[in-house]
């Protein structure tokens, strides 16, 4: 049985480190996705947890602002509706350091992917990002000839379509 019961033993965990975890919770489809180099769609992610020493400047495009400078690992990984014909899809990162906060400009590419039959697609990035500095995920879609717009879909433990990263080395 249980011998004993402090207030202690309930207390949120605090986080180490500087990292984020953002996710779309919903089983729902979203916005269809536009063809081209695209942020991703408003309301793509809809919960985040596990952040720490970063800001969230827009949930629902998964905006995250940078609070320490220094090296970091980040992964985008996106759930499709329906699975790709003759598609092409990349996963893109975007920062809005060069233009002081104003606009997006690209800064990173994923692997193509134009593999018949694919559900998911992700991509690794690895970049030096400076203490300000915005991060939003992206893709490139190019809608294959057999089929509508795709859409992004989620799970509600955040582990089809997520936008996370971790600081590596200051």
């Amino acid at each position: 049985g249980v011998f004993a019961f402090d207030a202690s033993d309930i207390e949120v965990p605090t986080y180490k480190g500087t990292g984020w975890n953002v996710y779309r919770s919903a089983l729902a489809a979203g916005n269809n996705i536009p063809d081209g180099y695209n942020l991703v769609p408003i309301n793509t992610f809809h919960a985040g947890r596990q952040r720490a020493n970063t800001d969230m400047g827009n949930l629902p495009y998964g905006h995250v602002v940078i609070r320490k400078e220094g090296w970091y690992m980040m992964n985008v990984r996106y759930q499709l509706v329906r699975p790709t014909d003759n598609d092409n899809f990349m996963c893109l990162l975007y920062s809005n350091i060069a233009s002081g906060g104003s606009t997006w400009a690209l800064v990173d590419v994923g692997p193509e992917n134009g593999d018949i039959g694919v559900h998911t697609v992700g991509a690794t990035f690895i970049r030096y990002c400076l203490e300000g500095e915005g991060l939003v995920p992206g893709f490139f879609y190019s809608k294959g000839t057999l089929e509508t717009a795709n859409q992004i879909v989620g799970d509600n433990l955040g582990t089809v379509t997520y936008f996370k990263g971790t600081l590596m080395s200051a």
